[in-house]
């Protein structure tokens, strides 16, 4: 055991890395043959981390080891603020470095069929030794098994994992409805008077759906409607709103523009059906390249050619702009 005075001392950067080879390879030895040394520096390493700490990481036992409760979250949260320290690391050696090589990004098809063509366009007329890939899919991937560099993903919360996450925006949904429609069937001026009409919801399986309507006030009423139609995607909903057969849900980096353009209406104008996050996330464990670090940077400052709406021809505009600043 430590004495009170080295305990004090906090841990070393050598014991946690030496920790998290052994959490991510489950053995002593091939941690040890990854760190260049031997299984027997890596045990006392893990040992003097744990005393220092005052809690067990590791159930050991003769033909094999487990992470404790205690170890699972040590692992995720060192191992996220160990990335951060050898990006910033690498960051640094790299200086002026030119990004350059393929960038590959995972994103589901109602984000990647809004305006998220708008920002790659942007960006690769931005950096032109990059280039992008962007796999649309609605299946959470697994960015190690399959390559991949960030992923955009789209939910209320994400689940703890090993994986870097960065809110970049909260989302509201509204209802819309074509000029036509409420033409023809009446504006809804109340919550009260929306179980007359006909909607296009998301995954209302059952031809019913349950909306939240949240009022200026703060307060929420959960009402049951018909889904005349549904589907498992924002674009299909928003193109149904549009043709002038339905009040439609969607999220507000989908109305925007069509709003702004007059295609659309909001309905119930100061109250939402939801609410959601957008998420940019990277493996904790790997330190991001030029490429991957300048593209988030860029998502992140201009977050408004995505969320807002912004149409492809002014993102071509400030792509045309940004390179004649840099000429």
């Amino acid at each position: 055991m430590l004495h009170a005075e080295e305990q004090s001392q906090g841990p070393e950067l050598e014991e946690i890395v030496a920790f998290l080879r052994v959490a991510e390879t489950g053995s002593f030895t091939v941690a040890g043959e990854r760190l260049a040394v031997p299984k027997s520096t890596v045990s006392r390493r893990v040992a003097r981390l744990e005393d220092k700490l005052g809690v067990q990481l590791l159930h050991r036992t003769t033909r094999s080891l487990a992470l404790t409760e205690a170890g699972n979250l040590f692992q995720e949260r060192a191992g996220r603020a160990l990335a951060g320290l050898e990006e910033a690391t690498l960051a640094a050696r790299e200086g002026r470095e030119t990004p350059r090589g393929h960038l590959r990004i995972t994103a589901p098809y109602d984000i990647g069929a809004g305006s998220l063509a708008a920002v790659v366009a942007a960006f690769t007329r931005e950096q032109p030794e990059v280039t992008v890939e962007v796999l649309l899919t609605d299946r959470t991937l697994d960015l190690v098994a399959e390559g991949l560099d960030l992923a955009l993903r789209g939910a209320a919360a994400l689940p703890d994992s090993s994986l870097v996450a960065r809110k970049l925006t909260s989302l509201d949904f509204y209802l819309v409805a074509s000029p036509d429609y409420l033409k023809r069937r009446g504006t809804p001026r109340t919550p009260a008077d929306l179980p007359g009409h006909d909607f296009a919801l998301l995954r209302a399986s059952t031809g019913r759906g349950k909306l939240p309507v949240r009022g200026p006030d703060g307060a929420t009423e959960e009402l049951s409607l018909r889904a005349a139609l549904s589907a498992n995607g924002f674009p299909f909903l928003r193109s149904a709103a549009i043709e002038g057969g339905y009040i439609a849900m969607l999220p507000d980096m989908y109305a925007t523009v069509d709003i702004r353009a007059g295609r659309l209406v909001r309905v119930l104008p100061e109250h939402t059906v939801g609410t959601g996050n957008l998420f940019l996330v990277h493996p904790a464990a790997k330190v991001l390249p030029a490429k991957a670090r300048v593209f988030r940077d860029f998502l992140i400052e201009h977050l408004d050619l995505l969320t807002q709406g912004v149409e492809c021809t002014e993102a071509r505009k400030e792509g045309r702009t940004r390179g004649r600043r840099r000429a």
